[in-house]
């Protein structure tokens, strides 16, 4: 986790996205402190014909502009650490990209820990799992044991979730 989706109003350019990823790959795994190996970044180019700002064609502004969707596991980011985020973030941008209209945007989503995952698992299930990963479990319960105290947590868990969302 995350996933990042971010879209520009300017001509394709792999030489752009490249860099645009790097920046993002760089301050998504040090300043909100993701683990690289799953960070997911997808690259969308806009015509500048196309993205309207304050009514204005992109293209008549003389200025770039993006849009950048970022999902994170709500709970794992405090506000001065998304802060920075977006601070970081946008000025690299302007760099890489040049002038940008003020109409462009970063939004971070937290996405709650029950409603999204990777490999087939959910987020809360990862948090579960390493909570009862940190003591030595053969030391306190025995491997059996260990196994039936995280499914009946796992499912209690989850049960109390599914009831909150009648």
């Amino acid at each position: 986790m995350p996933y990042l989706n971010i879209r520009i109003a300017q001509q394709e350019s792999s030489e752009v996205a490249e860099n645009v990823v790097s920046v993002l790959m760089k301050h998504t795994s040090e300043l909100l402190g993701k683990k690289p190996d799953v960070i997911s970044i997808s690259v969308d180019f806009v015509s500048p014909e196309l993205w309207f700002v304050g009514g204005t064609r992109v293209s008549a502004q003389k200025a770039v502009t993006f849009y950048l969707d970022i999902k994170v596991t709500d709970g794992t980011n405090i506000k001065s650490e998304k802060n920075k985020y977006i601070e970081a973030v946008f000025s690299d941008l302007k760099t890489i990209l040049g002038a940008i209209t003020p109409a462009s945007y970063i939004v971070i989503h937290d996405v709650r820990a029950d409603s999204w995952g990777f490999q087939g698992k959910i987020q809360e299930y990862r948090f579960i799992q390493a909570q009862f990963s940190c003591a030595n479990k053969e030391d306190l319960f025995g491997s059996q044991i260990y196994e039936i105290l995280f499914t009946s947590c796992y499912l209690r868990c989850y049960t109390h979730i599914k009831r909150r969302e009648k």
